[in-house]
Order: C-alpha cells, then structure tokens, then sequence
C-alpha cells in the first residue's frame, strides 16, 4: 500500500517556492532578448542601440490625459484667427516636429506593436539555441509502504539528475544518476542506500547527421532576428515620415485658416467701404449685396478650415498615441520657419538613384537573403529522404550494496553498443516536402526580382513626386506674387474709379487661394522630400527619436552600370552542400 498523500504533499512543499518566481522568469527572459537585439543591432548597423518594450503606452492605462500630457510645453497665446473656435480657452499644450517625433515614439501603439514583434522574433531565437545547451532534471518522490502479509513498513526515498545535451554533430548524450533509499521501519534490517549510473549516447550517420541540418532551425532562428530587425528599423523610419507628414499636414491647415480669415477681415472691410459709398451714392446697391454675399461665402470658409484644423488636430493626436481628447496642437509659427528656409532641391539621375537604392534598402536585403533561406530548406528536405542509421550505445552501473553509495561497480556494469537503421522504404511525406522546397525557391527567387523593380519604381516614383512638388512649388510662389500685386493695383483703380467692386473682390479671393496651394506645395516639397530620401534609404532615425539625413551622394549624370544587369547574389553567407541526386 503506497501512501499518495504523503508523495503528494512532498512535490507541493518543493514545488511552493517557485510559485514566486514568475517575475523572475520575465527579467530572464528580457535580459536574454534586450542582449540578442542590442548585439545584433551593432553586428548589422556598426553601433549598439538600447532596446525595451517597456516603456511603451501601456503605461498610460491609468493616467488621465492631463497626466499623459503634462510634461509638454504649454503653447502660448491662442492666435486672433482661432479665438471664438473650440481650441480657444482650452489649456492647449504645443509640440514641435522633434518633439512630436519623442511622443510618437513613447505613445504610438502601432510603434509599439513593432516592438513587440521584434522581440517575439528574438525570444524565438532564445528557444532554438536552448535545444543545444545541457537540459538538467531533478525529481524524486518519498513513499510509504506497507507489505502483506508481514506487515512490513518501508519508507522509500528516490531521487533521479538528469543531464542531456544535443551536439552539433547531432549527437545526443544523456547522463542519469538514480539515488535509492530504504528505511526499515518495523524491523532490525536497518537502512540502504544505493546509486545507479546510467549513460546513453546516439550519432545519425547518414539522415540528420551534417551540422547545418542539425542547427538548421538555430540558423534559420538567428536570421529571421536579423530580418525582423531591418524591417523594424525600416519601420522606424516610415513611421517617423508619417509623423512629420501629420505634423506638416496640420500646419498647412493652420496656415488655410490663417489666409481664410485675413480674407474674411479684408472682405468684411470691403462690404463696410461698399455701403459707405453707397449710401453716398457712389457706388450702385447690388455691388453692395456682391460684397456682402462674398463676406458671407469667406465667413463660411474661414468656419469650413477651423473644422478642418480640429480634425486634422484629433487625427494628429492619434497618430502620436495621445487620446483624441488631449488639447495638443502644433506650433502656430512653425510654417513660417519653413518658408523662411525656402526649399532644398535634389538633382538625380533615376537609374543612379535606383541602383543606390538597391544597394540600400534593407527590406530588398531581407527579400536578397531569403533566397539563401529558401536554398538551405531545400538541402534540409533532401535529407529528409535519406534513410536513418544511428549508432547508438549505453552504460548502467550500480553501487556497491548496501550502503557504499559512492563505490559503483564498474567491472559488473552493463554495457552495449549497436547499430540501428531505418530504411527509406517509405518517403512520401518527405518528397512531398522536398518538391514544396524546391517551389519555395523559385518563390523566393521571383520575389526578390519583383523586390528589385518594385524598389525602382518606388524610387522613380518619389522622384518625380520630388520634381513635381518643386516645380509647383515655384508656380505657387509666382502665383501669390502676381495674385498681391493685382489685388494693390485694383484698389488703386477702385480709388480712381476705374474698377468695379467685384474686381476687388474677384483678386481677394484669388489671392487667397494662391496662397492656400503656395502653402500646399511647400507641404507637398517637403513630404516629398522625407519620402525620397526614405525610399533611398538616406533617413536615419537617431536614438533619441531625431529625424537626420544622409549626405546625399552624387546621383546626376549618367549612371555607372546597368542597374539591370545586377546579379542574383550566391549562397555566400550560409554555406550549403551540394544536394544528392
């Protein structure tokens, strides 16, 4: 009769202590994954970068929105054009592009998701590498035992460490040792204590037996981190474009508004001078109602772009991570810093700027590399339909009884050794796999030249947005100059006589829609710009979240090579054995 109870009671007091170490296994495991993506980071980019997942948004579940929004800058005295609007008398808080970058970082949930997949691909590559280091397991159990029908009471204690480790080689090695108690408890047969070693060793000789097959799923562990981190730090730079988008998008709206009520005022000025001279008698009642009904048709824009202006707000908030809610604005001066600056042209030539970019580009790297990925999987399938041949061989050996737990036995030990083989009689799963690889190849292969055209044409395509952007850009501008100057000689006719009201009003309006797409196309050359340069690979976000820009390399003339004519690169990286026929 076997007392459980006692067994069970045993395992829970062993087994209680580890009830507190979850925290502990969460530290572990983000200290292995931070020092897997910081190395890798500084093998694949030259220089180490801190990374976490834990200062994320999540930490903004319980704050309110003032808490969320507290340490940023408040942002000054509303302008006069949107007093009266929603925004005025709120606690507005301001940011800048830099700064709008950081928040973004530390508040974006999308970012933050990235983040996460990142080191999901890492704790990934902790779980392959752990099938190669020493498995250790230690167990036992205590028992009472009761014999019939003597009567007789033993209790029994068994203890059992296991040690084990998978080669490269694939060779796998298990080492026990077993240690045995009895007690007697009813009798004058006192105690013993025996030990037993065991020992096993098995190495495939012909399937499984080359290294890269072995650590095939380690290799492939390792390169995927690599993977996942270039498409993260490609991310990074995306995301970063589309917060300066946001960011200057909102400006051009605040700019729309600006221009919509400087009209506003200067038409309501012109309907109050229109009924001065009418009433004067100098000026007919319907050039009147033209003025008014104009003044009405600016009022109704000017409340038009402030509603346009809090959505762009709210859109730009949730771009950030920050609750729609949150009073946060751009600053109000900012596009005028931007004017001030003008714009930066960018001379290329498309096939030199292409062929830069396929250099460049980390996403046509990772699409590059698989291919080396697709042929080792093909490698590892054709092993697949090799037959298995193992040597295999044990060792047991016991303690000198009954109480010399150390002695052991060599000389009475059981020892064997022998040869098992497994014939590839029946390999249909395995063919089918090894004709999956084979297609999967060709997959890779043809993704990586649409990767290459695609890398071009997106390219070709910021390039012309680039150009296009410029020359609109000088259009506006000669736009507005052309659009103040009729509007002063208009007045000045209008003095004179020798124009009519709606002439004035008709070179007001045309002047503020010249100087709404003047402020578009600055917006316009600038997106487009980040986005070429994206594109190109050029971008770089620093470490403390900054937008920074690559010396643009010499793109005119004619380029060097064909871009064409570039090869698909070799399997260089990843040596991988020719296939057996």
């Amino acid at each position: 009769m076997r007392l459980t109870l006692i067994t069970a009671s045993t395992i829970l007091v062993l087994l209680a202590p580890l009830a507190g170490c979850r925290s502990y296994y969460a530290e572990q495991a983000d200290r292995e994954v931070y020092q897997a993506v910081d190395s890798a980071h500084e093998r694949e980019f030259g220089y180490r970068r801190d990374f976490t997942i834990d200062d994320g948004p999540s930490l903004n579940i319980d704050n309110t929105v003032e808490q969320i929004i507290s340490e940023l800058p408040p942002a000054g005295p509303v302008p006069e054009m949107l007093q009266g609007s929603r925004l005025d008398g709120l606690p507005l808080r301001a940011v800048d592009l830099p700064l709008a970058l950081k928040v973004a970082q530390a508040n974006s949930r999308r970012f933050q998701s990235r983040k996460e997949q990142l080191y999901l691909s890492a704790l990934d590559l902790t779980r392959s590498a752990y099938a190669f280091d020493p498995r250790y397991a230690l167990g036992g159990d205590i028992s009472h035992v009761v014999t019939d029908p003597d009567r007789q009471e033993l209790l029994l204690t068994n203890a059992d460490l296991t040690i084990s480790r998978q080669l490269i080689t694939g060779t796998i090695v298990a080492l026990n040792l077993g240690l045995t108690g009895v007690k007697y408890i009813n009798s004058e047969l006192g105690t013993q204590l025996v030990t037993a070693l065991d020992m096993s060793i098995a190495q495939p000789l012909w399937r499984g037996a080359h290294p890269l097959i072995v650590q095939a799923d380690l290799i492939q562990a390792r390169r995927n981190l690599i993977y996942d981190l270039r498409s993260f730090v490609r991310f990074e730079k995306e995301f970063a474009v589309d917060v300066a988008s946001g960011y200057y998008q909102a400006l051009q709206q605040l700019d729309v508004v600006r221009n919509e009520w400087q009209n506003y005022q200067n038409l309501t000025f012109s309907r109050k001078r229109a009924e001065a001279l009418s009433e004067v008698g100098r000026l007919p009642l319907f050039e009147v109602d033209q003025a008014r009904q104009d003044e009405l048709r600016a009022q109704n824009r000017y409340i038009l772009a402030v509603e346009s202006l809090e959505a762009q707000f709210d859109n730009f908030r949730i771009l950030l991570g920050l609750p729609t809610d949150a009073p946060v604005v751009t600053q109000f001066d900012d596009l005028q810093q931007l004017v001030a600056l003008g714009i930066e042209s960018i001379e290329a030539n498309p096939d030199l700027a292409a062929q830069e970019a396929l250099g460049r580009r980390l996403d046509l790297l990772n699409t590059r590399q698989r291919i080396e990925d697709a042929d080792r999987d093909v490698y590892v399938a054709a092993d697949a339909l090799k037959g298995d041949v193992r040597v295999v061989g044990s060792a047991g050996v016991g303690s000198q009884p009954p109480n010399h737990a150390g002695r052991f036995l060599f000389h009475e030990g059981r020892y064997s050794v022998g040869l098992e083989v497994d014939l590839p009689l029946d390999r249909l799963v395995e063919r089918n796999n090894y004709r999956r690889s084979l297609i999967a190849y060709d997959v890779a292969l043809r993704q990586y030249m649409d990767g290459v055209d695609q890398v071009k044409l997106q390219v070709r395509q910021a390039l012309r947005r680039l150009n296009r952007a410029e020359l609109s850009y000088e259009i506006q501008r000669r736009g507005v100059e052309l659009a103040q100057r009729r509007v002063r000689s208009t007045q000045l006719l209008l003095e004179l006589d020798r124009a009519s009201t709606r002439d004035l009003l008709e070179s007001q309006d045309a002047l503020v829609t010249a100087q709404n797409a003047l402020s578009q196309a600055l917006v316009a050359h600038t997106i487009a710009r980040l986005e070429f340069l994206r594109d190109m690979e050029l971008l770089e976000v620093t470490e403390d979240w900054q937008l920074q820009e690559a010396r643009v390399v010499e793109l005119g003339g004619e380029p060097a090579v064909d871009v064409d004519a570039i090869p698909v690169p070799g399997v260089d990286v990843i040596p991988v054995p020719e296939v057996e026929e």
